[in-house]
């Protein structure tokens, strides 16, 4: 076994090497070249670079519908492959663990029984994965071992989702030094996750169906409430503030992991909300898509949205870039990805790039930032993963990000959307209305 072994690692460097061979010019490009269009474009505009395109050909025509990068080796990301058709659902997919330094094959498939909904690597054991599957299972696999077989997977209890997992969401330790995460499913519960060796022990944080505010909200919204689950974002500085948002358009606000004491609904979306993220760096501002067409930017003591971009199609993703806090990108129905920096621009994206396709409309599902390197991914409803060099005009905060301490740079970051949010001319925190 152990020269069997040693023969696997020497192969696995072979076909790296290969890789990188017939990729050089992909290899040069991230590596070196730069674009100088740069230098004649106004402050803050950029372009995107397409480098690498990563695919498994068994899911060919599933959808990818998560990505996650790895916070200890930032050449390693997870693609789920699943489906967002609701008929499709029964089909098995899998997910795929994959690298910069072999782009033409994943360094690891793991297969699961029912198409995966999302993925999610723990920053805080990055050995950890968590999937959330369309049956309703959870599941929790360690990268390191061999084969498909999860660390822990949940077992049918009355606790247990029973729909499809939109969301997981990695917490920190609990008191016991046990790993634990969050999952959202559309049968409108959110539960928490405690990884007890090789066994997932379920609590439930909420029931948004048996919510007590339910009547409320028919009476802010006017139409029949269905309050299925689609997102779950914790604050980065107190993971006891997390928003939910739902089907209906609705995003809510909870304090108390343990109890989700009800704070606020925020109501601006008219349609399902994709996804809600807070900002890494400002523990007041989140940001929302929807399939309403529009980014919404929020100060969550404020009722209404700060900004609003209209993207005239589906927004299925958005997320914030870990090295600025002024700097997102999205990607719509429509088969386009743009990266927006508000501190530049409030109005239009300061890079989009549009994928096409001779045969139909390919249809973007998720992106993600790097989180090192000058590099998105952006997964398609065809099973492709796609890599993007951000230009140097769209990079500016990555070198302070990279050579100065966390702390530091945390400060800088706050100060810059702080100013962000003076320009909107938006009254103080305390001067924001309060819930009815």
């Amino acid at each position: 076994a152990l020269i069997f072994s040693h023969h696997l690692k020497f192969l696995r460097f072979c076909e790296r090497m290969v890789d990188q061979n017939l990729m050089s010019d992909i290899s040069i490009d991230y590596s070196f070249y730069d674009t100088p269009s740069d230098e004649f474009k106004d402050k803050g505009l950029g372009s995107l670079l397409p480098l690498w395109k990563f695919n498994y050909q068994p899911m060919r025509g599933m959808a990818i519908t998560g990505l996650s990068w790895n916070s200890r080796y930032s050449d390693m990301f997870a693609a789920a492959f699943g489906s967002h058709d609701v008929t499709m659902r029964h089909r098995s997919g899998c997910v795929c663990i994959f690298s910069l330094k072999c782009p033409s094959h994943p360094e690891k498939v793991i297969s699961c029984k029912s198409g995966v909904c999302c993925v999610e690597f723990s920053p805080y054991r990055p050995h950890l994965l968590a999937v959330g599957l369309a049956d309703g299972s959870v599941a929790v696999h360690d990268v390191r071992k061999a084969g498909s077989s999860p660390v822990a997977i949940n077992k049918n209890s009355r606790l247990e989702h029973n729909d499809a997992v939109n969301q997981v969401k990695w917490l920190p330790d609990n008191i016991d030094g046990q790993p634990n995460f969050c999952s959202i499913s559309a049968d409108c519960k959110v539960i928490d996750w405690i990884l007890a060796k090789t066994e997932l022990i379920p609590s439930e944080v909420l029931n948004l169906r048996e919510n007590e505010l339910l009547a409320e909200e028919r009476s802010i919204r006017k139409t029949n409430f269905t309050s299925c689950g689609t997102c779950i974002s914790f604050n980065p500085e107190t993971n006891d503030l997390f928003l939910v948002g739902n089907e209906n358009g609705l995003i809510q606000k909870y304090s108390n992991l343990s109890t989700a004491q009800y704070l606020e609904t925020y109501i601006d979306h008219k349609n399902v909300v994709y996804n809600v993220q807070w900002n890494p760096h400002h523990s007041r501002v989140f940001l929302s898509c929807s399939a309403d067409w529009t980014i919404r930017i929020w100060d969550h003591c404020l009722k209404k949205s700060v900004f609003i971009f209209d993207l005239l199609n589906e927004v299925k993703d958005v997320t914030w870039a870990p090295f600025s806090s002024s700097l997102f990108a999205a990607v719509t129905n429509d088969g386009k990805v743009h990266v927006f920096d508000i501190l530049l621009n409030r109005q239009q994206p300061t890079a989009s790039y549009t994928l096409s396709s001779s045969k139909k409309i390919v249809n973007l599902t998720t992106v993600q930032f790097n989180t090192m390197k000058p590099i998105i991914m952006i997964g398609d409803d065809r099973g492709a993963v796609i890599c993007f060099k951000l230009s140097p005009n769209l990079r500016s905060s990555l070198k302070v990000f990279q050579t100065i301490e966390k702390a530091k740079f945390a400060a800088l970051e706050s100060e810059k959307m702080e100013k962000v949010l003076k320009l909107a001319k938006i009254p103080e925190p305390n001067e924001a209305i309060t819930s009815e």
